[in-house]
């Protein structure tokens, strides 16, 4: 009975900190997914902008 209580105490614990955790978790994976889009964005901005720029040049010449 006296070894069960302190376990159930600590079940309890964890049971209430879960959401918590699972609210963090999410939070870290949608920034980690904005992130990655904005750096695709900008990789794809700059390779566009390299392209035009390259083409711009070829047809100047």
């Amino acid at each position: 009975c006296c070894s069960l209580a302190p376990h159930s105490t600590t079940t309890l614990y964890l049971a209430s900190r879960v959401p918590v955790i699972t609210l963090l978790c999410s939070s870290v994976a949608h920034l980690l997914a904005t992130v990655e889009a904005l750096g695709e964005l900008a990789l794809f901005g700059t390779l566009q902008s390299f392209i035009l720029f390259h083409s711009l040049r070829f047809w100047a010449t």
